[in-house]
């Protein structure tokens, strides 16, 4: 990696261990501040309602006025709105601070395209995964470190520590270099992108598949506290193991063919599912959150597929809307969850179970293969390059 993706990837690891420290406890503390499973749902779905409408903006502002800007301004922001949640005694201040945070995801279209455009020799998929890794690797003990701390000091006080990895990782985040605006002959032909009947049927299977994955995330953690009977530092442990499967999946599988991984990965979340619905064991709900981190894998491949049928000058603009589809499945998703969940704490798996098979077949049959990983000359504009196959 050169000297910027080197500083991005642990201005990531930075964040994740932060963001590490109260993520996947976030529905217990809801619920510890007064809100039930079904509110849990909504204000989760808010949550990701609000990163799918900031992805395109950024997106277009990102290849339009510079992907440094763009990426600069949300760490800020999360910086700042994280000293708000640390802040807020109650849900009425702690709910709009979090819909704040959850804009900040704008920077993804923006950053996976800085990585890309900064990959050197490396593959882009090679070059995504390894990036994130940072982010995975500093979320490896800091789960289980927010848990330990939720349970001696309270879990507000793990939103403060939280807070000051945010400080330091923008700090870090500010030294990268600016990249040229990058632009066709003719322009930023965005009409064409949008007429690309292979873009928009992958941005279709994208949606279908990562509701069917989504449904039984959300709520995972209230379900191993109400049904199994596990504490706060239990969950945090569970979430430790994730980041390590985000860090051991993304290193091993990030090389391989981008449709076998795609595919691979929810195979992986299948299983995943089956142990949480399952496993009394700890050991098993361990290996079931550690399989867990196949959907963020999945996250990431669906960038590079997505990459292999649009042009380098419209990278912002598609993966602004590849993250705006699987923000907006997850906004659904959550609010489902949260209604399944009341009726019977089960259920969310279940419906994931049910569809996975059908969303895996679909996947291997319909995403872009490497011998149809061209660009359409419509979407790029007369005289702009063909780019080659990516892998």
């Amino acid at each position: 990696m050169n000297r910027d993706n080197r500083l991005i990837a642990l201005a990531l690891f930075l964040w994740g261990m932060g963001e590490g420290l109260f993520i996947f406890i976030q529905p217990l503390y809801l619920d510890q501040l007064g809100a039930n499973p079904v509110q849990i749902g909504e204000v989760l779905s808010a949550f990701s309602l609000m990163a799918a409408l900031s992805f395109l903006p950024a997106g277009i502002i990102a290849d339009r006025a510079g992907r440094k800007r763009v990426i600069v301004s949300g760490w800020v922001l999360g910086a700042v709105s994280g000293v708000a949640m640390a802040l807020a005694p109650d849900l009425r201040l702690f709910v709009p601070a979090l819909l704040v945070y959850g804009t900040t995801a704008y920077v993804m279209p923006a950053l996976s395209s800085y990585i890309i455009a900064a990959r050197g020799e490396l593959a882009p998929e090679r070059a995504l995964t390894s990036v994130y890794a940072g982010y995975s690797t500093g979320s490896i003990l800091s789960p289980a470190l927010g848990g330990e701390i939720g349970k001696l000091l309270g879990l507000r006080t793990v939103y403060g520590v939280a807070a000051a990895f945010f400080v330091v990782s923008t700090l870090v985040i500010l030294l990268i270099r600016s990249q040229p605006v990058e632009r066709s002959v003719t322009g930023l032909r965005y009409g064409a992108l949008l007429r690309q009947r292979s873009f928009l049927g992958l941005c279709a299977l994208f949606f279908f598949v990562f509701s069917v994955m989504g449904v039984g995330l959300p709520l995972a953690p209230k379900y191993l506290k109400d049904v199994r009977g596990l504490d706060v530092a239990a969950v945090g442990w569970f979430g430790s193991a994730q980041t390590i499967g985000a860090v051991l999946l993304n290193l091993s599988l990030g090389r391989r063919p981008a449709r076998r991984v795609w595919v691979a990965s929810q195979a992986l979340l299948f299983l995943s599912t089956l142990l949480l619905w399952q496993g009394t064991w700890v050991g098993w709900l361990g290996l079931a959150y550690f399989l867990r981190a196949s959907y963020g894998l999945a996250r990431t491949i669906a960038n590079v597929l997505a990459g292999r049928v649009v042009a380098p000058h419209q990278h912002g603009l598609a993966f602004g809307l590849v993250e705006t589809i699987i923000s907006l499945s997850y906004v659904g998703v959550s609010y489902l969850a949260g209604q399944l969940y009341t009726r019977n704490p089960e259920w969310p798996f279940l419906v994931t179970l049910a569809l996975l098979p059908l969303t895996m077949g679909l996947s291997w049959f319909l995403a872009p293969r490497p011998a149809r990983a061209q660009v359409p000359e419509a979407a790029l504009g007369a005289g702009a390059p063909v780019e080659r196959p990516l892998e």
